[in-house]
């Protein structure tokens, strides 16, 4: 989680510096990795290893960053990830930041290999919250470049109101060279040339403008 003594100042700063632009959403903390919706909400004292050596610091919790922003006057539509890189929102709307602005988003985040990766999953977990709080899935894909996680997710999203972010715009060849091993990416070069999964997502939204 983000840290208490850095992160609410640099939510402030941002929110001073983007507050009349409406079209900026903010995403407080991309892929929390920790388990427990109380350090999530609150703060708590976490650990972590760096090069063999354990680390403590105090977490500042979604609270606090809702708070740092809010102070500064700004409006923002605020994205807040779940647990287990933003896949786990079992425990979102319990765990709901107040905000005086009522402007919170669900940030969800599904892979083939990620949890909450199955229709029942998001049957059970997202389509309750999307029933009372807007969800955007600001990431998704699968592994391999490829499309067939993406092309059953994206129909399903559509039909439960749920909006989606491809992940990720980086080439496959120089000078990023990504490997699709360790996830998806858009494109095989800055030129834009398509991945499969590219070509998955871009024909669905094409698809999806034309039927509208």
């Amino acid at each position: 989680m983000a840290d208490a003594d850095h992160a609410p100042s640099f939510w402030k700063s941002v929110a001073k510096a983007f507050k009349s632009n409406h079209g900026v959403l903010f995403d407080l903390f991309n892929e929390p990795y920790i388990d427990s919706w109380s350090c999530w909400e609150h703060g708590c004292q976490a650990t972590y290893e760096d090069n063999g050596k354990t680390v403590t610091y105090e977490t500042a919790g979604m609270q606090a960053l809702v708070d740092a922003v809010r102070s500064t006057g700004a409006t923002t539509p605020l994205m807040l990830g779940g647990l287990e890189y933003s896949s786990e929102e079992s425990g979102w709307l319990a765990h709901e930041p107040t905000d005086p602005d009522h402007a919170l988003i669900v940030s969800f985040h599904t892979y083939n290999f990620s949890a909450c990766n199955s229709p029942a999953c998001w049957n059970s977990t997202i389509t309750p919250l999307a029933k009372v709080v807007p969800v955007v899935t600001g990431e998704f894909g699968e592994n391999g470049c490829v499309d067939t996680y993406d092309l059953a997710y994206m129909p399903w999203a559509d039909a439960h109101g749920i909006s989606y972010l491809g992940w990720t715009w980086d080439s496959t060849g120089p000078p990023s060279n990504w490997s699709c091993s360790n996830g998806p990416a858009l494109i095989v070069n800055y030129a834009g040339e398509p991945t499969p999964y590219g070509v998955g997502l871009k024909d669905h939204l094409a698809a999806l403008a034309k039927n509208r």
